[in-house]
């Protein structure tokens, strides 16, 4: 069971007041570590640094990067990216990011592998608002309210 507290802000932490912080009061193995400035600063005016701690591929700013890699050679217009796409909705939602925009591809890069083979380095970027700052969460884009996924035509 999941449940909000309020806590005092964290000594030594400079903004005034109290923030809400995510508890597992039933799973002790989950217990928070460090002030809360540490995990989660963009509760703290610091958003880019929260997207470059929740991203295992990079960010840059508020745009959270997803690489993938994957057998064979995809150029920019191949069917494989709108699955990578939602992958990538998905794992920033897994990730605590809430995304703003469409997933774009940013970046291939062919690798070329033992026995002749080719694999290919297909980074997307999202643009994103940390989950514990996004005050309009129901703008999220997620894999089925995405333009172009028949989701939002379906709702009227």
């Amino acid at each position: 069971m999941t449940r909000k507290t309020t806590r005092p802000a964290a000594a030594g932490d400079t903004a005034p007041g109290t923030i809400t912080l995510p508890t597992r009061e039933d799973d002790d193995r989950e217990p928070q570590t460090g002030s809360a400035r540490e995990q989660f600063p963009a509760a703290f005016g610091d958003p880019e640094t929260e997207v470059a701690h929740r991203s295992a591929d990079g960010s840059a700013g508020t745009a959270w990067h997803k690489t993938f890699v994957v057998l064979g050679e995809f150029g920019a217009d191949h069917p494989i990216h709108a699955d990578n796409q939602v992958r990538v909705y998905e794992e920033a939602i897994q990730r605590g990011m809430h995304a703003k925009g469409e997933a774009r591809l940013i970046d291939t890069e062919q690798i070329r592998e033992v026995r002749g083979l080719v694999s290919s380095a297909l980074t997307y970027a999202v643009d994103v608002v940390p989950s514990v700052v996004d005050h309009v969460a129901a703008e999220t884009v997620t894999a089925g309210n995405r333009a172009g996924s028949g989701a939002a035509d379906r709702r009227g």
